[in-house]
């Protein structure tokens, strides 16, 4: 049973929707008034206009954190989804993700997911897959010195519970999407040209992980499989850099292997990656070994789309920068808007010495760009677009590096 507060006689919960509607109005105009928003003084106003108590922690959720009080279909709001439980589709594709990227956190009746990454096409490529049972949205935020993109996925935590199941459970063709979707977060595939093995390239699937715990874990499911897996463990490094961030590893990391030719190919050929470099990346492997590419063009298409994959991450910061921009530049941060301005400068000059690079790189590759060679399936269904406020746009086509 809600608390009810002491000497209030009506609480927010109790009265029509169309009155909730009118107070959810009232507080947001009300707010944008005051140069400093005093949540206790927006709740005194309410109850003083409509004689009813919303909590000022609940006003606060509406300003802060972007919540909506109402999601009755007869309103038609753009600011929530319908909630659906979970289906066996998404469920290998749940549980490979949060053994990777994905975070959860439960919030009464609400299981939050957050994503935060430096690449826009894969944090919207997430939001769209998750979009249809729950509320989506995916804006630009400042961590340290970098410009990232974070997804929020709102679920229901009662019916998603039933989700969180052991992946050995899972069949054989859903244990390989729950391996893709590991390596959609945590993994790489890796091109094997060395010259003392063979003529002709070949490829692996690496994941890495820092919990010992996941790493048997990932073991065991890639050997109910029937797929040979090598793990190698390497002790904490202190000082090394990551996006211009300087990290300490405090444990060791994990590093698991699928190898064998026949197995590689299997996997490659029987699902698709939800990260649309790696979904390229997947393709290209294909071609490379379907058409027996020498060991020299596999070599100069793997490291153009190397270079191509920092170029679209590097643009895709940028415009994290301009939104980030946009929005302090209308709350009057000179603080941030001067740092910001820094970064700017930093990516548009990495950005200027990748190009030729990059051009360089392809000038000998025969056919189309790596990175335009294949078009990603469009998304059926549209999601919050990158910015903190409500509306919808559509997922990319493809990752772009020009």
């Amino acid at each position: 049973m809600a608390r009810r507060p002491k000497g209030v006689g009506v609480r927010f919960c109790e009265v029509p929707l169309d009155d909730q509607l009118k107070i959810y109005q009232f507080a947001m105009k009300e707010a944008t008034k005051m140069q400093k928003i005093k949540y206790h003084e927006l709740s005194r106003l309410i109850e003083l206009n409509f004689g009813v108590h919303v909590w000022p922690a609940t006003i606060r959720d509406w300003i802060v954190k972007g919540k909506h009080p109402l999601r009755h279909p007869k309103h038609g709001l753009s600011t929530k989804a319908e909630r659906r439980p979970p289906d066996g589709e998404i469920i290998p594709d749940f549980l490979g993700l949060i053994y990777s990227d994905l975070h959860f956190h439960r919030v009464g009746n609400t299981l939050w997911l957050s994503l935060t990454t430096t690449y826009d096409a894969w944090a919207e490529a997430v939001a769209s897959r998750f979009s249809v049972y729950g509320h989506v949205s995916i804006r630009p935020v400042l961590s340290a010195d970098t410009p990232e993109w974070r997804t929020s996925i709102y679920l229901d935590a009662r019916s998603w519970n039933d989700a969180f199941i052991s992946p050995m459970r899972l069949p054989r063709h859903d244990a390989i999407r729950f391996l893709a979707r590991a390596v959609d977060g945590d993994g790489w595939i890796s091109l094997n040209a060395s010259q003392a093995r063979s003529k002709r390239p070949t490829f692996a699937i690496n994941i890495s992980k820092s919990y010992p715990n996941n790493a048997y874990m990932l073991k065991e499911v890639i050997s109910s499989v029937g797929w040979h897996v090598s793990v190698i463990s390497r002790f904490k490094r202190e000082g090394h850099h990551l996006n211009g961030r300087i990290f300490e590893s405090k444990r060791r990391e994990y590093f698991l292997s699928i190898y064998r030719k026949d197995e590689v190919d299997e996997f490659l050929r029987s699902v698709t990656m939800l990260h649309p470099f790696k979904e390229v990346r997947r393709r290209w492997a294909l071609k490379i070994l379907d058409e027996e590419m020498s060991r020299d063009q596999a070599l100069k298409i793997w490291r153009s789309l190397h270079i191509a994959e920092k170029i679209a991450k590097t643009r895709s910061q940028l415009r994290a920068v301009d939104q980030l921009m946009a929005t302090y530049a209308s709350e009057g941060r000179r603080e941030k808007l001067e740092k910001l301005i820094a970064i700017k400068e930093a990516l548009s000059s990495k950005l200027s010495s990748l190009k030729p690079l990059l051009e360089r790189l392809t000038r000998d590759v025969d056919g189309p760009l790596p990175y335009t060679s294949f078009s990603l399936p469009n998304s059926r269904v549209t999601i919050t677009p990158r910015s903190s406020s409500a509306g919808s746009c559509t997922c990319p086509t493809a990752p772009s590096a020009s």
